[in-house]
């Protein structure tokens, strides 16, 4: 699930899945929406191999050096290539008052990008959660991946591979951890107050393998 291609097709099938499963609880009042976006992501690319001759190379003598007997060392060529900007698209799901537009929740489900340490993608997606905060936007994350970073608390996440954070807006964070034998869970999706949560069941998204 963690490859890159596969990833792709996995995080677009699954945003697509939970709109399709909040959409009928949402109705009249509220809408849900696909937001597509463009993240950067920097990846090394290798380039064609080509035959390399060194400017300078070792002579190392065999055997009796009164002979003048010599063995050329030629040193192992690198690995030449570029680092390249490459356009990966993520799917976020934004439910929405339908009469204003008002974004009142946000599902996120984080890419590769977005956790990759020290990346432009993750500084930016974390500039994003904070002005979401900042808005009052409630912001469900769901981490279905092993490798990166994830969100910063104070304190060790208990040791499980998925992880799924609810902030309502506020600064109390509700964090599910997803052992590999577990079910996935029901997670509640905040709507504006008044209005009860409706319910997200990622049991029932397709399956990633």
């Amino acid at each position: 699930m963690e490859a890159t291609d596969i990833w792709r097709d996995f995080h677009t099938e699954l945003a697509s899945e939970i709109r399709a499963r909040l959409a009928p609880q949402l109705r009249p009042k509220y809408i849900a929406a696909l937001e597509p976006r463009i993240e950067m992501n920097e990846v090394f690319v290798q380039a064609a191999p080509r035959a390399i001759y060194p400017d300078v190379a070792v002579v190392r003598p065999h055997g009796d050096v009164r002979m003048g007997v010599a063995v050329l060392e030629i040193p192992p060529a690198p690995l030449i290539g570029d680092f390249v900007q490459e356009e990966f698209k993520v799917v976020a799901v934004e439910i929405r008052l339908a009469q204003s537009g008002k974004l009142i929740t946000a599902i996120e489900i984080l890419s590769p990008t977005n956790k990759r340490p020290n990346s432009q993608a993750l500084a930016a997606y974390r500039r994003k959660r904070v002005e979401r905060r900042g808005a009052e936007v409630a912001l469900l994350e769901i981490d279905l991946l092993r490798a990166g970073e994830r969100m910063q608390i104070r304190g060790a996440l208990p040791d499980v591979p998925y992880f799924v954070f609810l902030n309502r807006g506020g600064t109390r964070v509700e964090i599910w951890p997803i052992a590999l034998p577990d079910p996935l869970p029901v997670i509640p999706v905040p709507l504006e107050y008044p209005d009860a949560d409706v319910a997200l069941d990622l049991g029932l998204a397709p399956a990633s393998d």
